[in-house]
């Protein structure tokens, strides 16, 4: 696979075909359909126009409140949950190039109580919620430096969830751990692995599920895979921001910004 081969129609049918598969293994609820996704889903001007574009521009794409990802309810030591995926991703493609960059990236998996004999979810605030995010920066032109404390890409609690709520802890910010880039379809398999294991042991090997996930680590990871890689090439003693792989990935003074240059 080549970034060139990403535009914004491999990029949706990607999201579309996975919720189908999970949908078809009766692991999401059916609410969420194919139309919603797409409506959810907005193409650049170019790939509006043409079924498939060399001069795509990016992508970005929100499923949110009622619009998230909805899991079967299933058992968690004798505790009835639900798991629900959100996600919010803008990406940006440059002549410069051509490599497809995070501008937004927010995604989490929510954990909430269901109540079997109501047959729906119990409570208004869920158990837990972990977020992986792509920190923010200052605006262009910001005089004062305003970018987020913490690693590039990182992994919280807390936020605020789904139905537009406040955690209890959402004050807590800290500690934001340093984390492998992923996307919202990166998400859900870790969704499923976790919550429904032996249905992610017979869906892991298959396809499409296989090649859709295989595409969207090819996206996200690359690009940190490369990086990890120039830090352990070009270590220097001297040199502040590759003190330790964590001041690399510093949003604030590190070495390696993935975001569109």
């Amino acid at each position: 696979m080549k970034y060139r081969d990403y535009h914004c129609h491999v990029v949706e049918e990607d999201l579309v075909r996975s919720v189908e598969e999970l949908r078809r293994r009766n692991l999401v609820q059916p609410s969420l359909s194919n139309e919603v996704l797409k409506r959810s889903f907005r193409k650049c001007t170019s790939c509006s126009k043409r079924s498939a574009s060399r001069k795509c521009s990016g992508w970005e794409f929100e499923l949110f409140g009622n619009n998230a990802i909805h899991l079967r309810q299933t058992q968690v030591d004798g505790h009835w949950v639900q798991g629900v995926v959100t996600g919010t991703f803008e990406f940006k493609k440059t002549p410069k190039d051509d490599i497809p960059r995070p501008v937004r990236a927010i995604c989490a998996l929510e954990i909430w109580r269901f109540s079997e004999e109501e047959g729906r979810v119990a409570e208004n605030t869920p158990y837990s919620r972990h977020h992986l995010d792509l920190a923010n920066r200052s605006r262009p032109g910001t005089e004062v430096s305003n970018d987020q404390l913490g690693p590039v890409w990182h992994l919280q609690i807390g936020g605020r969830h789904s139905r537009a709520g406040r955690m209890p802890n959402e004050w807590l910010d800290v500690p934001r751990w340093p984390s492998l880039p992923m996307n919202l379809i990166l998400v859900m398999e870790l969704a499923i692995y976790s919550l429904f294991p032996e249905a992610w042991q017979d869906l892991r090997m298959k396809n499409p599920w296989r090649d859709i996930i295989k595409r969207s680590e090819f996206l996200m990871m690359t690009d940190y895979r490369e990086r990890l890689c120039e830090y352990f090439k070009q270590h220097s003693r001297d040199d502040p921001e590759r003190a330790s792989w964590l001041s690399f990935q510093c949003n604030r003074t590190g070495g390696w910004d993935p975001r569109q240059s």
